[in-house]
């Protein structure tokens, strides 16, 4: 039997290999690419990532990655899926591993995955010569 660390696991993976997922009955979570920009300091501010939240179903659904991956029947995968939800999800919140906290229609990404996004993010110091 799966079990929530494992499909925790599988969520995060995917939305590192694939920028995004959906999660039924609950919303979907997509990797956004911001652009570089200036900040009030003179740094340049290089690109970065991001995950937003949505209520609407984008992306390919955590029930199918866990077929897929467990080598299950999608029934099953649901069942999976809805015993991780069951145990996850406290009242509006659901809190994934690694990933963040979905607080009713609000994400809070976890550092330590934006870190991992954005490995290579640090501010530059403008010359004005």
């Amino acid at each position: 039997m799966i079990m929530i660390g494992e499909v925790n696991k599988l969520i995060y993976n995917a939305l590192i290999k694939h920028g995004g997922l959906y999660l039924p009955d609950v919303g979907s979570l997509s990797i956004l690419r911001y652009p570089a920009a200036i900040s009030s300091r003179n740094e340049i501010l290089p690109p970065h990532y991001g995950v937003e939240f949505r209520k609407e179903s984008v992306g390919r659904s955590i029930v199918e990655i866990i077929a897929a991956e467990v080598g299950v029947e999608l029934s099953r995968a649901e069942e999976i899926y809805g015993r991780w939800l069951e145990k996850s999800r406290e009242g509006s919140v659901v809190t994934i591993d690694r990933v963040g906290v979905i607080r009713g229609e609000v994400f809070e990404c976890d550092n330590t995955l934006i870190a991992v996004l954005n490995v290579n993010s640090h501010p530059l110091t403008i010359d004005n010569h």
